[in-house]
């Protein structure tokens, strides 16, 4: 009833926005817990901070955690979350570096640390009730770099005797793939590929198993050759549905440029 008196009272007026309440919901990451391990800490004693990592990219050289709160609900008693997401990067298992960042939950952009690295987030919930903490999906979450290794990759020469591959998404038909598709070549397993990031893969010449959702592609990876590749979900509530399509050199550069390279697992 409630639902229906808010939809008539918006009919009758010119323009109808939510009105938003504020929740005292405390943020599940602090400033106090980023300061309860320092710069050459040890995992170890991360750990006993914060616990295990929602995400360990690079053979666990970066660890992230993210946890979001319910920020403010409607007149109806939806919420709308919010999040903050932790960065650390080790060096020889010390921590080299340390931050913490605070997004929009309902925001389809990302949020960087100031190390070139950022996050694309996709949330997970045991629960399922909304006014509860959501954590960072492992299968889903991305983080992409701005840095050194993307402007090497965008230089399109593969290292001496190798072949390159470049695997991104496509925009879906009304919009991009949520959740984004999943990818595997060689020992990048299972890696998210959100419409923002790229996957780049070197191999020595040799056929390669490209996989995606039920679809495979074999390629023959030939030394100094370019390869890219564009997956595309084609229905959103098919997790499986992914089309692998080869894409030619000047159209795969174009898409490359305008992404940032993926961190894989």
């Amino acid at each position: 009833m409630r639902r229906l008196l808010a939809i008539a009272y918006c009919l009758s007026t010119v323009a109808c926005q939510p009105i938003w309440f504020s929740t005292d919901n405390p943020f599940s990451y602090t400033y106090e817990d980023l300061a309860g391990f320092k710069i050459d800490s040890t995992s170890d004693q991360v750990a006993e901070v914060l616990g295990r990592p929602h995400m360990q990219l690079q053979n666990g050289r970066i660890w992230v955690y993210g946890r979001t709160r319910a920020a403010r609900t409607d007149r109806l008693g939806s919420y709308q979350h919010d999040y903050r997401a932790i960065l650390i990067e080790f060096i020889e298992d010390k921590v080299a570096f340390k931050e913490m960042v605070h997004g929009a939950y309902d925001s389809r952009g990302e949020v960087c640390w100031s190390n070139d690295l950022c996050l694309k987030p996709m949330w997970s919930s045991k629960s399922g009730a909304k006014d509860q903490p959501e954590n960072l999906s492992r299968k889903y979450s991305a983080v992409t770099s701005r840095g050194a290794d993307d402007r090497q990759a965008k230089l399109f020469r593969p290292d001496d005797g190798q072949c390159a591959v470049y695997v991104y998404s496509g925009q879906g038909f009304f919009t991009d793939p949520v959740p984004p598709p999943v990818f595997t070549i060689g020992d990048i397993q299972d890696e998210p590929v959100p419409v923002g990031g790229y996957i780049f893969f070197q191999s020595p010449p040799k056929r390669l198993q490209l996989a995606a959702g039920r679809h495979q592609e074999e390629i023959n990876c030939i030394a100094g050759s370019l390869n890219f590749y564009q997956l595309k979900k084609y229905m959103a509530t098919e997790e499986d549905d992914i089309r692998i399509t080869s894409v030619s050199s000047i159209d795969g550069k174009k898409a490359i440029n305008k992404r940032q390279r993926l961190l894989t697992w």
